[in-house]
């Protein structure tokens, strides 16, 4: 009873905490709303317009058969507007007397304000407007609307958005979109006043073969700034301005090099030119990437995947914090306090094939009850499927390095080294950081001339201090400079191995890889693991994969999950399943399935003079990202594939909530951004569509021909439906495929 009772209260917590953030972000999102329906509805009113409605939502009738939804959540009347929530939640407007979007309802809108002339303007009665000399002097300066109309036999009511001079409307008109980039200049000044937790642009490691390994970044690299305009900055965010800006960059036909400033410890800022690659990932899809990781902290996200049944894994975890090896403390960050996961990684890396011993800091209530304890994490052993690949081309040569210096090329395969052959490509780099040789000899063939020599390639290998392993799509020998791909055809076939007994014979090709299940239970244990996607079957044909990505989902295979090969040979297929078995001899190099924290630190403004400044950079750098996206979309190198709609809005707000209520003010500053410009758009039926309906009115001299404006503005709010529609089916896709 009493553990049943600790579950439930857990389970009510975490229910409770959920609906908090999805609480805080409903509310941000609603008040982003309101914030901008409020700037027309004050200047309306400031200009002597009657208001009938102001509602966030739209309380429109929704029926589907018999049943029929109530058109608002609540509402109530104060004075002679209306105010309410309605039930459909992707927008509000106000309702000004005389002015109606629908173009349906506009026609009779606009006899409703008319009354006879008899020469003489109506009063405006016993209505008491406070900022009536503000009002008048907006009137003053164009009064054609405030004259009886063209025919002489009737005037508009003064009180109706029509009878207002053209600058008075151009002004209620635009005050949305201006609330919209005063208030979030508020909210990201609040947020950095009350201080923002950011992901810095530090690095943690470098994919094998991306731009950033061959320029020869390393792990702890700093990056301060992003082109050479500017100042650098400490305080560079890896999502905002790193990711950002290389995803940008992606998404252009061409891609450009980006001028980076780097901060090396114990070295001078130097700077970088790296352009950005498209890396196409399962699916098909491509993405550009620099190929950096982000950087995380030694306090555990969760206990480590539990692998080879070791009973000391069970006492790591969530929360916990590794701060020493083999009775070495690892170094701590001065201005954060904490330890960075590459200090440790780099260490296990250099013990890769033993086991560590680990000095934690339990995670406690109170930092008098933390207490530390010693673990011990033993080393992993290298799984595999049986079967040896043949040996690749090399894809990259890092600058500067051994290998670059002793000349081997992009292209090269490497047939022998020290005068034997080269064995499986996949130990290739556990075999060469073991060697206590100073010089190896590579044997590669190339291609020369359209036939293929063997050259001798003789490398001097580095004393520099570099990584022993690097993870990502391609194996890479570090201490020689090189990254390179590993074929999917099969070179030989292990004796006793599970392949062997499938009859997988040399040159056989591996064309696909699904992965399978025992049991229902493993199928649940595999779908929460990798996802509710994780059986799909996945190509490696003209996809971009190459055997050490299917490695690196072997080491993630558990009891009861095997994988699924579609083997080709001699224009025939034929499916096989296999599972994976430890290697006697190699180890697995890689965290060995520890979960690191994201590495955040908090950025604080000293003033609110420096928050407000901060506030107005949030703007102008949003304002910037959204501009560029919305042309990268009408110039067609942005697929409106990759639109989200109010369920995605939705979702990033919940997300950017949990992270705090600063990180969830950020969010609403883009938000912000966001709608103050799609408004000003210049399409019918948006502010910024009434807007070109008025400049021409004010340079005219007369309004545009109203059954035009009927037209493009059904044709306009047609389209936006559609629009719609289709960003919420983007969203459902997104959730469920």
């Amino acid at each position: 009873m009493g553990l049943y009772l600790i579950a439930e209260s857990q389970s009510l917590a975490s229910i409770l905490g959920t609906t908090w953030v999805v609480l805080q972000a409903a509310i941000g999102l609603g008040f982003v709303i309101f914030v901008h329906e409020l700037g027309h509805f004050v200047v309306a009113k400031v200009c002597g317009v009657k208001c009938e409605k102001f509602y966030v939502g739209f309380d429109i009738p929704i029926g589907i058969g018999p049943l029929r939804l109530p058109r608002t959540l609540g509402k109530f009347t104060w004075g002679e507007t209306e105010y309410g929530i309605g039930i459909v939640p992707l927008g509000g407007y106000v309702k000004m007397l005389g002015q109606d979007d629908n173009p349906v309802n506009a026609k009779k809108e606009a006899e409703r304000i008319k009354t006879p002339f008899d020469g003489e303007l109506p009063s405006m009665g016993d209505v008491v407007n406070p900022l009536e000399p503000i009002a008048s002097g907006l009137k003053d300066l164009n009064r054609s609307q405030a004259t009886p109309d063209a025919n002489g036999g009737a005037h508009l009511d003064p009180r109706s958005y029509p009878a207002q001079p053209v600058l008075a409307r151009m002004c209620i008109i635009s005050a949305g979109v201006i609330m919209n980039v005063i208030s979030g200049g508020v909210f990201a000044a609040i947020a950095y006043r009350s201080g923002v937790q950011i992901m810095p642009c530090e690095l943690a490691g470098t994919l094998a073969g991306s731009p950033a390994w061959q320029k020869g970044l390393r792990p702890g690299d700093k990056l301060i700034q992003i082109g050479k305009e500017g100042q650098p900055d400490e305080f560079l965010r890896w999502r905002w301005e790193l990711t950002q800006k290389v995803a940008y960059e992606g998404l252009k036909e061409e891609i450009a090099p980006l001028d980076l400033l780097i901060d090396r410890k114990n070295s001078d800022r130097q700077w970088f030119k790296i352009t950005p690659s498209k890396r196409v990932r399962p699916g098909g899809m491509s993405i550009a990437t620099l190929g950096v990781f982000g950087p995380r902290s030694t306090r555990l996200d969760s206990p480590p995947v539990e692998f080879d049944d070791h009973p000391d894994l069970a006492k790591f975890g969530a929360g916990d914090e590794i701060i020493g090896i083999d009775g070495e403390l690892l170094p701590v960050d001065e201005p954060t306090q904490q330890i960075k996961f590459h200090e440790l990684s780099s260490r296990m890396q250099a013990r890769f094939d033993r086991p560590v011993t680990l000095t934690i800091k339990r995670r406690a209530e109170t930092k008098e009850a933390e207490a530390t304890e010693i673990l011990v994490l033993p080393a992993r052993r290298l799984r595999h499927l049986g079967l040896i690949m043949r040996m690749g081309p090399v894809v990259a040569v890092r600058e500067n390095s051994p290998a670059a210096q002793a000349g081997f090329q992009r292209g090269d395969v490497i047939a022998k080294l020290d005068g034997k052959p080269v064995g499986d490509p996949i130990t290739l780099p556990q075999r060469v950081a073991t060697m206590q040789q100073t010089g190896l000899v590579f044997t590669v063939e190339r291609a020369v001339q359209n036939t293929v020599v063997q050259e001798t390639v003789v490398v001097q290998l580095s004393t520099t201090d570099e990584p022993a392993f690097a993870a990502g799509d391609y194996q890479s020998l570090e201490r020689v400079g090189i990254a390179y791909e590993v074929s999917t055809t099969v070179d030989q076939v292990r004796q006793g191995s599970p392949a062997a007994e499938k009859d997988i014979q040399p040159g056989d090709r591996v064309v696909q890889i699904t992965m399978t299940a025992l049991d229902e239970n493993k199928q649940k244990d595999a779908e929460a693991k990798f996802g509710p996607s994780w059986n799909e079957p996945l190509s490696l044909e003209n996809t971009g994969l190459n055997w050490t990505s299917v490695s690196a989902l072997v080491q993630e295979l558990t009891g009861g999950t095997r994988l699924q090969l579609t083997t080709q040979r001699a224009g025939e297929q034929r499916t096989i399943e296999l599972s994976a078995i430890a290697s006697e001899t190699f180890w697995h190099t890689g965290s060995r399935g520890l979960k690191p924290r994201q590495f955040l630190r908090i950025h604080t403004a000293a003033s609110w003079v420096e928050a407000t400044l901060l506030g107005v950079r949030e703007i102008k750098e949003r304002g910037a990202q959204v501009a560029q996206f919305l042309g990268l979309l009408a110039t067609g190198q942005l697929s409106p594939k990759q639109l989200g709609g109010p369920v995605a809005i939705a979702q990033i707000a919940g997300s950017e909530a949990s992270r705090g209520v600063p990180s969830l003010l950020l969010f609403l500053t883009f938000l912000s951004v966001n709608l103050a410009i799609l408004n000003f758009l210049p399409i019918p039926a948006l502010d910024g569509g009434h807007m070109v309906f008025l400049s021409w009115e004010m340079i005219t001299g007369k309004p545009p021909n109203e059954r035009l404006q009927m037209m493009l503005t059904l044709v306009s709010v047609g389209a936006l439906l559609a629009l719609m529609l289709f960003v919420i089916g983007n969203d459902i896709h997104r959730m469920f495929f």
